[in-house]
């Protein structure tokens, strides 16, 4: 069985949804990771990207991407206009991001590496 080849916008992870799922049905992941281990590896002020989508999506940070074609700053809040094919559920409990918190310290050296 192949699944959904889709990647989340923010932190790659890859769409829950079988390879057949209706056009009509947007992309979702269950479990996002940090934004630093998909394609937003800094922040505003440079610092690593640590937060997890559902979380982002949330609050009020911004971020920028290359792929949209312009150099600006969006609402994290406003992805959907951005990437409509895409459904976020903001979350911001704590348990979702515990096992992430663990990884990003035990492999932040790794991480860093990677980013560049």
């Amino acid at each position: 069985l192949i699944g959904c080849c889709a990647l989340c916008p923010f932190c790659k992870e890859q769409c829950d949804l079988s390879a057949d799922h209706e056009d009509s049905t947007k992309h979702s992941v269950r479990f996002h990771r940090p934004q630093c281990l998909g394609s937003f590896h800094l922040s505003k002020d440079d610092s690593m990207m640590l937060d997890i989508c559902t979380a982002s999506v949330k609050g009020l940070g911004q971020f920028k991407s290359s792929a949209l074609g312009d150099d600006k700053y969006h609402k994290y809040y406003n992805y959907y206009k951005f990437y409509p094919h895409w459904k976020i559920t903001p979350n911001v409990s704590a348990s979702t991001s515990l096992y992430w918190k663990w990884f990003v310290a035990n492999y932040i050296r790794e991480i860093a590496k990677k980013i560049g």
